[in-house]
């Protein structure tokens, strides 16, 4: 009901039991043959819909050759790749390869199907080897028909009661967080959070106050300079919402202060601060909330990495040239 995509990929035809079970999909067991699978011209709205909204959608729409266990009975809507009139086996036995296997009626093999389910949709591809294309085909389905964010299996409201408690030791957490006892703020936050159990809450004020706590979180671990607790609570309210400035701002600016510690890496370091920088461009220039902060994080994290980097290539250079004498001196011993 909540939308999502379930690609089946597989080498087991037997498969198509369970899906009729659980999907009420009218497809059956037919072939199993390798042959160049085309795209069902009858459907291209449909495949279009399925595969073509992703980066590589247009590329992967055309013909490719695959071994696969076939369907049969699939509507014509849901048809995606199948034979055509003039179809031939590809095999390495003599006589079985150009054998015809092209469409002989109104019920032609299918190698992909997708058959629309809730707000959602399942996907069958019988290649039985997971060859280049049909693993393209799969990222272009969720590329095309995936929601813009998480599908939100968790909505079950907390109860008055409960929600009741969770705005209480948020205020407490406020609270200490205004007069400096930031260990416990962060405990009290961490107490709101813990009473949503398995659940986000609600839409709306119950998930918004579950994000606000996590971000919370990560500001008062920032502040305690605990910066892979502060980066880890901002991804938590990220989940929730991709687009909440606040904390891509603290998680920008935990990675920031992570790449400066003395036991990271260069590598690691230029990894850190690249994602810092992929953070703060998400944010939206005119939010007032961190717009001075957003710029100025932003000038630090270029300098680090500009400096990192001419670091990185110095120390490959001296690597580098380390080698050539070392080699040198071999060859003349």
């Amino acid at each position: 009901d909540r939308g999502g995509v379930v690609a089946f990929p597989t080498s087991e035809s037997i498969l198509m039991y369970k899906l009729e079970s659980f999907f009420d999909v009218s497809w059956k067991r037919k072939g199993y043959f390798r042959t160049t699978w085309v795209p069902c011209e009858e459907n291209m709205s449909s495949i279009q819909k399925n595969f073509g909204k992703g980066r590589e959608g247009s590329r992967i729409i055309a013909p490719y050759s695959v071994k696969g266990n076939t369907i049969r009975n699939v509507p014509r809507h849901e048809r995606c790749f199948g034979v055509t009139d003039d179809s031939k086996m590809q095999s390495l036995v003599s006589f079985k390869n150009g054998e015809d296997v092209g469409n002989d009626g109104s019920d032609p093999d299918i190698i992909v199907a997708v058959h629309d389910y809730g707000m959602g949709c399942i996907s069958y591809l019988g290649d039985v080897n997971c060859e280049d294309q049909t693993v393209q085909l799969v990222a272009a389905l969720i590329s095309s028909r995936s929601p813009e964010v998480p599908i939100d299996c968790w909505t079950e409201p907390l109860t008055e009661e409960v929600y009741g408690q969770v705005l209480k030791s948020k205020e407490e957490g406020n609270t200490m967080f205004k007069n400096g006892d930031l260990e416990s703020a962060f405990v009290s936050y961490q107490s709101a959070i813990a009473k949503y159990g398995n659940t986000r809450g609600s839409p709306g004020g119950q998930r918004d106050t579950l994000i606000t706590l996590h971000s919370n979180s990560g500001l008062v671990a920032g502040k305690l300079k605990k910066w892979d607790k502060s980066e880890a609570c901002a991804s938590k309210s990220l989940e929730l919402d991709p687009k909440h400035a606040k904390s891509l701002y603290r998680r920008a600016l935990a990675r920031y202060h992570m790449s400066q510690s003395d036991d990271t890496i260069i590598y690691n370091a230029l990894k850190l601060l690249r994602l810092a920088k992929k953070d703060l461009m998400k944010i939206p220039l005119e939010d007032p909330a961190t717009k001075k902060e957003q710029s100025k994080l932003l000038q630090r994290v270029d300098h680090h990495t500009k400096r990192l980097e001419k670091q990185d290539k110095k120390k490959t250079e001296d690597n580098f040239g380390e080698g050539l004498a070392l080699n040198a001196n071999n060859f003349r011993l």
